[in-house]
């Protein structure tokens, strides 16, 4: 077995340069991609980021409407709300690497023990982390050197 990096990028979910929704649901391809792995790639959880906030948030909503006196205070759809406000982030992307295409290629051993339910279950069931979107992109760009 050799050896190979793993590389984590973490990136502001609205910040100019951040994530991009769209291309990380896969509703777009980018001239740097091999559509023909495509089918390969694996999506784990695919969830609407206003249906999660609704699930995260709907009870503290309520609760905190509720104790609103004033109408202006009480807050309609929560991460319009976050979204609008430009002080938090509505959501924060992790990226997680491991290798690249020459030492941990799909198809591989190396490639399969990177890209085994082992490694996808120890971040979806992370208790600190609220996962609405996960694929795994099995090395679909193409290498080049």
């Amino acid at each position: 077995m050799k050896n190979f990096s793993i590389s984590f990028i973490l990136g502001k979910g609205m910040a100019e340069h951040g994530s991009n929704i769209q291309h990380n649901n896969r509703k777009f391809t980018a001239k740097n991609v091999d559509e023909t792995r495509i089918t390969s790639n694996i999506t784990y959880k695919q969830q609407y980021i206003e249906d999660a906030y609704l699930q995260l948030f709907s009870k503290a909503l309520r609760e905190y409407n509720a104790k609103q006196k004033k109408d202006c205070r009480k807050i309609e759809d929560y991460y319009a709300h976050i979204v609008r406000g430009r002080r938090e982030e509505p959501f924060y992307e992790v990226i997680v690497q491991f290798g690249d295409c020459h030492t941990a290629a799909s198809g591989t051993p190396d490639g399969d023990r990177a890209n085994s339910s082992t490694t996808s279950s120890t971040f979806m069931n992370n208790v600190f982390l609220f996962i609405f979107t996960s694929f795994l992109s099995i090395i679909k760009y193409i290498c080049e050197g």
